[in-house]
């Protein structure tokens, strides 16, 4: 019988570090031929729309969709091998984790080796599970904070202080918090880019996450073009989704060519740092796989647990079939 998974039980069942290995283990197998995700989709209604992403991640024996708007975040999780509705998995602490993790796994292989300082713009929901992951792939030492608003900064680095045990601070203005900050990650909700790129020294690496629609931009065109490295999850989906790479090629900063997939970057086959100084860039949309490999994981410990809610749904299975 399918079981439903809440977001609590998720926090339980997903800690960053494992999240960070699976990520890994997903696009690896999709490196291989294993699993993959469709473009995202997206409904528009007066007044709203509703987001729907469809993956596989076979070696996790999960495949399924996530959907969300309209105040739902969910993950109906299916077994490959059974062909059949395994669990409904709230998606919201999901998604948080699993973002972090993503992009904990981007530093891994892109950031310096000893790169120590994370300068951090945005305070939101996705903020903390960013610098949780990449103090586990980086020998972090100092965060700088920067948002608009003194207050959320603030709150946001005593968070860091007391929950995470780092040298939190808050900055007064974007340039402080950039210049000198060997990983820098966005995570905002912004239109506009939330600094410039004269700012980011040599070395550094940048994580940015927070604009997942065309009309977005955290970071701007010229702060790709300083880039040697780009990488994306899904080309075909970053084509339609991300507009910092859609303007900066629109104004020849940026080609298509150059832009990396995770897989090759998880196998090794292309994204390696050229040098020390280089300047390198993890541009995130979150892509289906990502959260089919996640709720696998959560499926597995909610099993050997004994955790979840059985739902009164019909299920029947299918019989085993290999989900590509």
């Amino acid at each position: 019988m399918a079981v439903h998974i809440d977001n609590e039980q998720v926090r339980e069942l997903l800690p960053m570090d494992e999240c960070i290995q699976a990520m890994e283990d997903a696009f690896r197998h999709e490196g291989e031929g294993l699993g993959g995700s469709l473009v995202r989709q997206t409904l528009f209604y007066p007044g709203g729309r509703q987001r729907l992403m469809i993956g596989s991640s076979p070696g996790f024996d999960t495949y399924g969709f996530k959907t969300y708007g309209g105040g739902v975040n969910l993950v109906l999780a299916f077994s490959t091998s059974e062909n059949r509705l395994e669990a409904i998995v709230e998606s919201r602490v999901l998604s948080e984790i699993r973002t972090g993790a993503v992009a904990g796994l981007a530093t891994k292989h892109m950031a310096n080796e000893d790169a120590s300082v994370i300068g951090i713009v945005g305070s939101g929901l996705q903020a903390k599970a960013q610098v949780e992951a990449i103090c586990l792939v980086r020998p972090i030492t100092k965060v700088k904070v920067y948002t608009r608003t003194s207050e959320n900064r603030e709150t946001f680095a005593a968070e860091l202080r007391d929950d995470l045990g780092l040298d939190a601070v808050a900055v007064e203005t974007g340039e402080e918090c950039i210049t000198g900050s060997d990983v820098i990650v966005t995570a905002t909700g912004s239109r506009d880019p939330v600094f410039a790129a004269e700012w980011v020294s040599p070395g550094a690496h940048i994580n940015a996450i927070g604009a997942t629609t065309p009309g977005r931009r955290e970071i701007d065109e010229h702060t790709v073009g300083r880039c040697d490295v780009v990488v994306v999850e899904s080309v075909a989906q970053a084509k339609v989704e991300c507009g910092e790479l859609m303007l900066a090629e629109d104004r020849g900063q940026f080609q298509w060519a150059q832009a990396v997939e995770m897989k090759h970057l998880v196998l090794g086959l292309a994204g390696k740092r050229p040098s020390r100084e280089a300047i390198t860039l993890f541009n995130g949309l979150g892509v289906a796989m990502e959260d089919t490999a996640a709720a696998g994981v959560v499926l597995r410990k909610a099993r050997e647990r004994g955790i979840g809610t059985e739902l009164p749904l019909e299920v029947r299975g299918g019989g085993p079939r290999r989900v590509r």
